[in-house]
Formats: structure tokens, sequence, C-alpha cells
């Protein structure tokens, strides 16, 4: 479980609460940035270098958190080897 308190995610953040709550979310994250690329000491600047850095195989893994991105993607029929197949679903891409 990532947090004690599932719901109190849903709300804005409280200085009361906020670090009890996500303590279990930050002790994941940093559990896993040994398995990120540059074992997560760095980051894609942006949605397109993380695309290029996908197509050039250095990445396994490309996303965003704007609908926009997939949108262009879709539109240009962008694949990339090893994504089988997806449908769109309202604001979804499943695989």
């Amino acid at each position: 479980m990532l947090t004690p308190d599932p719901a109190a995610l849903k709300e804005a953040p409280d200085d009361a609460t906020f670090a009890r709550v996500t303590a279990p979310l930050w002790q994941y994250l940093d559990a896993l940035h040994p398995y990120l690329w540059r074992e997560g000491k760095d980051f894609p600047p942006s949605p397109a270098r993380m695309d290029a850095l996908l197509k050039a195989g250095t990445l396994r893994l490309s996303l965003t958190f704007n609908p926009a991105h997939a949108q262009q993607k879709i539109r240009k029929q962008v694949s990339v080897s090893g994504f089988l197949h997806s449908h769109w679903i309202g604001q979804l891409i499943l695989n």
C-alpha cells in the first residue's frame, strides 16, 4: 500500500498529515530509482526527448500527462517496437 490513508489523497494536501500520508509513496519511489534511466538521478526534460530516447531504444517506456501528446501520436499512427495494439476509449489508450 502506497499510503495508510488512500482517501486523504483525494483531498488537497494538508500540512498536518502530508508527511504521514505520503511517506510510503516516497519510500517506494526511492526503492524504484536504481531501476530507472540514469538510476533516477536525471529525467528527460520533455515528452519529445522521452519519445526520442524510446525510439533509440534507450528507454522502454515513454509517458506523458498531456492527453494532446497521445492524441498527436495516434493521429500520426506512431508505433514503437513492442507496442502490439491500442484501443482509444474516450481519454484512455489501452494496450
